[in-house]
């Protein structure tokens, strides 16, 4: 789980671990906070609904 500028939470699930999982995971997290970063337009309705 990563917390991003105290504003979005986020996991990354994997179903293997290799032998540089640290290099993936931060390569992950680079990859998301860019999207979060670059994002100028979020939806206005729930996306998930009940």
């Amino acid at each position: 789980m990563s917390r991003h500028n105290d504003t979005f939470n986020y996991t990354v699930e994997m179903n293997k671990r290799s032998s540089n999982y640290e290099s993936i995971l931060n390569s992950m997290q680079s990859v998301i906070n860019n999207e979060i970063d670059t994002r100028v337009a979020w939806p206005n309705q729930d996306l998930f609904d009940e």
